[in-house]
């Protein structure tokens, strides 16, 4: 439950700051977090891709990116609702998708 919390809470600092290099290192800590909780769920091979793919080479290919981009993050010059609205609706039918899946755990799937 503590790794679920900290992993929201990071998702949380991604979405807020717009320095980008505190971002990709929360993105890092994200991975690793994620690789962590893998590795509690006995999916050892999966934790071992996500640390080196996630944490390792995205890291480094993101801070090359910045090396040649700006630091921080330009504040949008206008809001547009649109981009919530599409979430949302793509969220709902994700959702609704579920409904159609057999039980979980169910022998005859």
């Amino acid at each position: 439950m503590i790794i679920l919390t900290l992993m929201a809470l990071t998702t949380l600092g991604i979405i807020r700051l717009r320095n980008l290099f505190s971002v990709v290192i929360l993105s890092t800590i994200y991975s690793f977090l994620m690789a962590t909780l893998l590795l509690i769920f006995d999916a050892v091979d999966v934790a071992l891709t996500e640390a080196a793919v996630g944490a390792g080479i995205s890291t480094v290919l993101m801070l090359t990116v910045l090396y040649y981009t700006k630091v921080n993050e330009e504040k949008p010059k206008f809001k547009s609702i649109l981009p919530l609205i599409i979430c949302l609706t793509i969220g709902g039918l994700l959702i609704y998708g579920t409904y159609g899946l057999p039980p979980f755990g169910a022998s005859d799937t």
